[in-house]
């Protein structure tokens, strides 16, 4: 069991909120640029994309301020916290990593905000602090590494797989069916959930895609919109090309024991978030699908739609509306949305003057993690 901080060094965190909220971005900022410089064998691990549009550094300064918040409760962080350790896993990060990342994120404290506020009484109490909680995910993410390469079907670090065929979606989006190459089974994981990938471009990269097709301990169907440059770089595969992959993980899942007698789910897809909802309707849940796209073209996946009796397609734009969310979400729906930040903001909203709970609200972030 972790021990929890010293009440003094705690007060220190608590007291730093106000800090964050003011400069957190500030900080994250300066850290990610001082690490990439000073450690650039990391950079393999962040989306450079992210990086250059500034969301990698306001998710973690988000993170940082939410671990200040918490730190008298930290177990109201186990569902944001479950969520790093998801993704941690996915790229393969290891305990040596959180040494790097902790001493930048010091340093950069003591050179954003100078000695007058981070002062050595300061500094020791977020090096506490930070070793606290590399502690608890550091373990989290070994118990984790060890379940994937005990179950059925797993495995450790990246896995050789084929393009066992590409298909052409929609404009600009292909889906890839991969097998493993080694030819043995693989594990199938759970709707929603995601499979990581890496390439060599200039430099490698690592990328998550949601799986879109039915579960299968064979193999592995994703779905890929061309927006960037592994993205763009996955369209120009062709068949027989080898993959290497990381097994599926990721929170974004269906607990049908959590679900009450008379729960309905409701699936609100914007555009190519509707690869992990693609994977809840093969899974046999019976939904309501809200599909948002610019176009008709833009809708994937409409003829496997189509044939799902368990899905009920409801015909909408492509922005949604409260209209749409009033006709059909009542107060013992589970809400499951995916898409663009900005779409599932616009959900969110409309949810919110609904007064819908939030606990029975449930977003998908490609990438960064955001506020809604």
């Amino acid at each position: 069991m972790i021990e929890p901080l010293p009440v003094k060094y705690r007060k220190i965190i608590a007291a730093s909120v106000p800090l964050l909220e003011a400069r957190g971005e500030q900080l994250t900022s300066h850290f990610y640029k001082r690490m990439m410089c000073l450690n650039p064998e990391v950079k393999k691990y962040f989306n450079q994309t992210r990086q250059r549009d500034g969301s990698q550094a306001k998710s973690l300064a988000r993170s940082v301020l939410l671990y200040a918040k918490n730190i008298e409760q930290l177990s109201r962080l186990e569902g944001f916290l479950e969520s790093i350790i998801q993704k941690h896993v996915a790229l393969d990060i290891q305990p040596a990593h959180y040494h790097i990342v902790g001493s930048n994120l010091l340093a950069s404290m003591e050179e954003v905000f100078g000695e007058e506020i981070a002062n050595p009484t300061f500094m020791k109490a977020w090096t506490q602090g930070y070793d606290q909680l590399a502690e608890i995910l550091i373990g989290s993410e070994h118990e984790e590494y060890v379940h994937l390469y005990r179950e059925p079907g797993g495995w450790s670090s990246f896995r050789p797989f084929l393009i066992k065929d590409r298909v052409v979606e929609g404009p600009g989006i292909i889906s890839l069916y991969l097998v493993p190459e080694d030819r043995n089974l693989v594990l199938s994981g759970e709707a929603g959930q995601y499979i990581t990938l890496k390439v060599m471009l200039e430099h490698e990269c690592r990328r998550s895609y949601s799986l879109s097709g039915p579960l299968s301990n064979k193999g592995y169907r994703i779905t890929i919109k061309k927006i960037g440059s592994v993205s763009s770089y996955l369209h120009e595969l062709e068949v027989g090309q080898r993959l290497k992959l990381r097994p599926p993980l990721g929170e974004f899942v269906i607990n049908e024991r959590a679900l009450s007698p008379n729960a309905d789910l409701i699936f609100i897809a914007g555009g190519i978030g509707v690869t992990p909802l693609a994977a809840f309707a093969h899974a046999g849940f019976q939904a309501k699908l809200l599909y948002y796209a610019k176009t008709e073209e833009d809708r994937i996946f409409m003829d496997e739609f189509r044939e799902m009796t368990n899905i009920t397609l409801i015909d909408v734009e492509s922005m949604p509306t409260k209209k749409d969310l009033r006709a059909h979400v009542t107060r013992f729906s589970q809400v499951y949305t995916v898409g663009p930040v900005e779409f599932m903001r616009a959900v969110n909203k409309i949810l919110d003057f609904m007064n819908f709970p939030p606990n029975q609200r449930h977003f998908d972030f490609f990438g960064s993690t955001y506020d809604l």
